[in-house]
Order: structure tokens, then sequence, then C-alpha cells
């Protein structure tokens, strides 16, 4: 047995492709597993269960840029297109013209892999991790490599094969840093197994989901380089501050592994409600990360649902969040974070996909450059911190 299977303490968490997607769930677990997916997406949150719903960051407070994307490579399209090298060119200009210098690779998942792998099948003829790293090292971008995903339905999963999968992610850990380790900007790992306070909540134990993940960040630290360990968990707010505070604690207080919480701020999915939400849950997971020495970043949805779980049964759709909201995001999580990326610009605020999403961009882009106050209709001066620089933005 591994030091890192000694490291695991009951039934945690795996490893997953998408909270939406059903095909690779085992029939026996379907059916669990949607229900389970559908309450961990249902903000069960009631306008009385959070008493300054309505807070407001401090006046005159900074608003951080979004530093970063994740990088969904899983995407055979996206893999597609990146191959190309004329495509990478244009995106890479696009992405350092508005500051995103962080990229988060998702690897891939049971149906293959965006990199060339001895365990799973590659999904692209490039390898897409050894290109990105080789030419984004000369744009001095940052970037970190995620796991990829092997198991949907992590959160039901029984002990013994949650030790399998973590022997599975140990060979996969060895084998990323084995072709990727000597790239100075390889800064660090990225654990997908999403953690939500409902899993932890419905699990026997709670404390096996934590110890899972923790398992996964051990894990990387015992790799050579000395690399942060970063997850995105997200939450439900169902039974006030002080419940939420609670469970988050002791979550937090089982990743001693972990160095980075990207917790997702969901209001892609909750819309409203969770603007609302965001300055209260987000000063009591700041106090919770300096209590336990993380580092906390706001993942901001750029996202607005149409279509699947929570809103219905249908398959997951989503289109281009309206600009203003974004901003509003932007706002609400910078007094307490010490970094914003996104999910995902990729497919929502890249030029590339579509009308909308370019819009977004440009809209996005002429906020972090120049600000004209006679053609805004209400408006107010906030500093954006973007390359040395401070903006006035629209709000």
């Amino acid at each position: 047995m591994s030091q890192c299977d000694e490291t695991f303490v009951g039934p945690g968490e795996t490893v997953s492709q998408s909270l939406h997607d059903q095909i690779l769930v085992p029939p026996n677990l379907r059916k669990r597993h949607q229900d389970i997916i559908f309450r961990s997406l249902r903000n069960g949150s009631q306008k009385s269960a959070i008493a300054d719903r309505h807070g407001r960051p401090s006046a005159g407070g900074r608003t951080l840029p979004i530093a970063g994307t994740f990088v969904p490579f899983h995407e055979r399209d996206l893999c597609r297109r990146w191959s190309d090298p004329s495509y990478r060119a244009a995106q890479y200009r696009l992405l350092k013209e508005i500051g995103l210098n962080t990229l988060i690779l998702l690897t891939g998942n049971l149906g293959g892999v965006c990199y060339d792998s001895r365990h799973y099948a590659h999904i692209c003829d490039t390898d897409l991790v050894d290109t990105v790293l080789k030419e984004s090292s000369r744009l001095g971008m940052e970037i970190w490599i995620g796991l990829p995903h092997v198991e949907i339905a992590w959160m039901l999963q029984p002990r013994i094969r949650l030790t399998r999968l973590l022997e599975t992610s140990r060979l996969l850990i060895e084998e990323i840093l084995q072709k990727y380790g000597q790239y100075d900007n390889f800064h660090g790992w990225y654990i997908p197994y999403e953690l939500c306070n409902v899993f932890v909540e419905e699990s026997e134990d709670p404390s096996c989901l934590p110890n899972w993940v923790n398992s996964i960040a051990m894990c990387c630290k015992l790799m050579p380089g000395d690399r942060p360990t970063a997850i995105a968990p997200y939450f439900t707010v169902t039974d006030g501050p002080d419940a939420f505070k609670r469970l988050w604690e002791n979550v937090f207080r089982r990743l001693s592994m972990v160095d980075v919480i990207m917790m997702q701020d969901s209001v892609g999915i909750f819309k409203e409600d969770r603007l609302l939400e965001l300055p209260l849950c987000f000063r009591i997971l700041k106090s919770l990360a300096e209590a336990h020495g993380k580092r906390l970043w706001a993942d901001i949805e750029i996202f607005d649902q149409q279509a699947g779980v929570p809103l219905d049964w249908e398959p997951w759709t989503a289109a281009p969040a309206p600009y203003k909201r974004v901003i509003r995001q932007m706002q609400l999580v910078s007094e307490y974070v010490e970094r914003i990326v996104t999910f995902s610009y990729f497919d929502y605020m890249n030029p590339a996909a579509g009308p909308i999403a370019g819009q977004l961009y440009r809209q996005y882009h002429q906020c972090l450059t120049s600000y004209d106050s006679n053609t805004a209709g209400r408006a107010e001066e906030t500093k954006v911190s973007s390359a040395g620089e401070s903006v006035r933005q629209e709000t």
C-alpha cells in the first residue's frame, strides 16, 4: 500500500466528468446519482435564512479582474480546434488582451485524455498539455494541470472502489509529473472532484469525502516540485449562516493538503438568489481560509443555464451570461478572495464561440481599457485592478 493509500480514511470522494452527464454512470447508480446531483444543485435557502442577503462590498473596494479560466480539454471539439497552431495563436492573443494568464487544464475523462497517456485513450493527435506548457511559457502564463475524471458517480462509490480510484489517481499523477515536471510554468495540480455540502451531509461519515480529496492532494504533494494543489467545490445554503460555517469549517479542517480553494459562485445556476448570498458566504469562507492557511479564489460562472438539472431533466444547456451580471459577480466577491477565475472563457466569452460570446468579450475588454461616462445611464466609479491600472467600470 502506498503512502497515499494510508492517508485515506473513510469512504469518500472519487473522480467525475460532468455533474450533468449520465452516460458514464453505471445503470445501477444512475437514479441515485441523478437524485443527489439534483439536491446538490437546488439552493434551499429562504429569504430569511441569511440575515444580510443584500450585503454589499464595502464602499470604494477594488474589483478584481478575471485572472484565469478553466480549459475544458475533455471536450473533443475544443481539442480539435486547439490542435490547429493558428487557432492557438489567436486564442493566446485574445486571452492576453484581457489578462487571463492562469489556465486550469481539464485534461479528460473515461472517454479519453488530451495528452499521450499509457492509461487512457488519446482523444486528439496533439499532446495539448505539452503544447500549452511549451507555448504559454513564452507568454508568462501560469498552468494548473487537472487530473482526468475517471468516475462520474464518485459520491456514491463504496470504500473498496474509492481505494482503487485513489491508486488510479496516483498513477495518473506520476505519469503527468514524468511527462511535464520539467516545465517551470507547470504551477500546480488541480483536483477535479467537486465537493459539495450536500454530498458531505448525506455521507454516513461526514469526514469521508474531504478525507478522500485530501488523499489525492497528498499524492500530489509527495511528488517532486512542491507544487500547490487546488479544488473547486460548490455550495448550497439551506440552514442559515451558522450551519454553513460549521459544515465548511469541518471540510476545510480536513483538507490539510489542499492549498487553494477555487469556490464556485454558482450564479449561472442559482441566478439572482445566489448573487444576494455571495457577500456573506464568501465572507465566511474567507475567515475559514485564513484560519486554516488556505488561499481562497472565486470561480465565477459566466454562463446562464437554460436547461438541465436543477431546472429540468433535459440535456444541460447554457448561454453566455449578461455582461452586467458578470461585472456584478466580480464586485460581490472581490473583497474576500485573492484571485478570480472563470468557468469558462472558452465556451462563453471566446469570440470564436459565437456572436453572443464575442459580444461579452468585447464588453469586458472595453471595461478594462476605457470608459465613457456619457454613454451610461447609471454608473459608479469602481477601481479595477488589472495589469497595474485602475479603470472605471459600468455597474
